[in-house]
């Protein structure tokens, strides 16, 4: 049996017509400060920073933040796009593999701070956006092996007492699940890491 938080939960997407639901999720995305942005995304972030002091928040309807979702009873969780440059295998924000795994837990770890200090009470922590995606925006590439390792070593640890969850694999579609759930099950560390008592 999987641990409720080895599958991404529901997402409540952004302009969907649907009402929000009390069960709803919200999905708030990890950019990098470095992240290029359009001018419409820039436009966006800057009212949602002056609506709520509260970034990175992806409204699902005009005005509509991550705050304003919590309130309704939404369960809110994040997901991170990639680690910074200097700690990845490349250098750079696209594609490459995490070198640095302790310093990129603790930043997930201080996410979560920085989100409560904003009045944001995230259900969940993504360990990685599509972690088998071939891609050319900002990601991070993990096969089975590798993100179990994480979890289990260093983010596992790092969220460890946050009251959030731990949320894997977030793979790009069902095919990607297959490659990353037996190497998670196979790791005790990453599995007690996901388990719903923590």
């Amino acid at each position: 049996m999987l641990p409720p938080c080895i599958l991404p939960p529901p997402v409540v997407t952004p302009g969907a017509a649907a009402p929000i639901a009390a069960n709803a999720y919200w999905h708030n995305e990890i950019w990098p400060e470095s992240r290029t942005r359009s001018p419409r995304e820039r436009k966006m972030m800057a009212a949602m920073r002056a609506e709520d002091q509260t970034l990175n928040c992806v409204p699902t309807k005009k005005g509509t933040s991550a705050k304003a979702a919590q309130a309704m009873g939404v369960g809110i969780w994040a997901t991170p796009w990639t680690p910074p440059a200097a700690d990845k295998s490349n250098d750079s924000t696209i594609e490459g593999t995490l070198t640095n795994p302790s310093a990129w837990a603790a930043t997930l770890a201080a996410y979560i701070t920085t989100m409560k200090g904003q009045g944001i009470n995230l259900l969940a922590v993504s360990s990685q956006n599509e972690p088998e995606a071939n891609v050319t925006y900002e990601s991070c590439s993990y096969d089975g092996a590798t993100l179990a390792t994480f979890v289990g070593t260093s983010m596992g640890p790092a969220l460890k007492g946050s009251g959030v969850k731990l949320m894997t694999p977030e793979t790009q579609n069902w095919q990607g699940f297959a490659s990353f759930e037996p190497a998670l099950a196979a790791n005790s560390a990453a599995w007690a890491a996901t388990s719903p008592s923590e």
